[in-house]
């Protein structure tokens, strides 16, 4: 009996070990505690690029740039683009560094590590995460700038800087024509072209966003010479692309079948990884510093387009929060 007793205080023991360890494994053996984990880190990484937007004053930024001559301005953009598809790449792979660091805390919680393993496993986490954010704060002032170029060059009263601009888009046929390539190189340019112009796009959307704001109204702000200025910058960035393309093919002897099976791959890349925190690995697009970018002008513009309330309005409205409050 003594000894059924020790078992039934050992096994009551157990039982209440069992209850802590539980508890402490709560967390890590949640099935959705890496989603949470990683959604906070995104989070986190748009509100810090968010806040650095809001540090920049965007009319001195304009003025500053619209007082420099044209050859810097074209230097400048050049660099600008580079340093872009820098940034994509070197946010990509931040970005998996960081969630494999994810992968590592909530392992380590849910194998019930030491204290030490998870201590370690955090503070990989966030140094993973600091550089994550600080690379994401980095190309979004990339991002944002390029933007301001953009306008300064589509506000102008002269078409040079528009022009030049447009030029600049005719580098990229010498600097990839004329290159031997391969299936697997021409699906990386054919991936890097994507992602160019979902960014032209976003800085499109921004400086038709200002203009809308500065005017006070939506016609005054989309003009008919914005409107082909901005058509203009887009639809030569897609002839160039379609131009560059269709002569690497031909200079390396790739059929035009090609395409359609990297158009498959993309679809079965994004199936894979919808699911999962690698999405931007399909073309390599990480959606966060252009977010910031338009976040900086969306409050603007929704004071500028909304429409204001009556007096009635508003002191219905007034009446209506001061029953409520009674």
């Amino acid at each position: 009996r003594m000894s059924t007793g020790g078992g039934g205080q050992q096994g009551e023991g157990s039982g209440v070990g069992g209850r802590a360890s539980s508890k402490r494994r709560s967390w890590g053996f949640h099935p959705y505690a890496r989603e949470h984990l990683s959604d906070s880190l995104w989070l986190l990484m748009l509100a810090a690029a968010v806040c650095a937007n809001q540090l920049v004053d965007v009319s001195m930024l304009y003025h500053y740039i619209r007082g420099q001559e044209v050859i810097k301005l074209y230097l400048a953009i050049s660099v600008l683009e580079c340093f872009d598809k820098l940034c994509c790449a070197f946010n990509c792979h931040v970005l998996d560094a960081l969630q494999n660091s994810v992968y590592i805390v909530v392992n380590t919680a849910a194998a019930e590590g030491s204290v030490a393993e998870l201590a370690h496993a955090c503070f990989q986490l966030s140094f993973d995460a600091a550089l994550t954010m600080m690379a994401t704060v980095a190309h979004t002032m990339i991002i944002l700038t390029h933007a301001v170029t953009l306008s300064v060059a589509i506000n102008s009263h002269t078409n040079a800087m528009l022009l030049l601009l447009i030029s600049n888009n005719f580098g990229e046929i010498k600097g990839h024509v004329f290159k031997r390539m391969d299936a697997d190189k021409l699906f990386a340019v054919a991936r890097m072209d994507i992602v160019e112009r979902v960014h032209l796009s976003i800085c499109l959307l921004f400086v038709a966003a200002q203009r809308v704001t500065a005017a006070g109204s939506l016609a005054g702000g989309l003009t008919r010479k914005m409107l082909v200025d901005s058509l203009m910058v887009l639809g030569s960035e897609v002839g160039v692309d379609i131009f560059k393309h269709a002569f690497m093919s031909k200079f390396n002897n790739l059929r035009p079948k090609v395409y359609r099976g990297f158009f498959r791959q993309l679809c079965r890349e994004h199936v894979n990884l919808a699911q999962s925190y690698k999405l931007h690995r399909v073309v390599g697009f990480v959606p966060i510093a252009p977010a910031a970018v338009l976040i900086k002008v969306l409050p603007d513009l929704y004071r500028t387009l909304a429409p204001p309330l009556l007096p009635g309005e508003r002191a219905a409205k007034s009446g209506l929060h001061g029953g409520g409050g009674g």
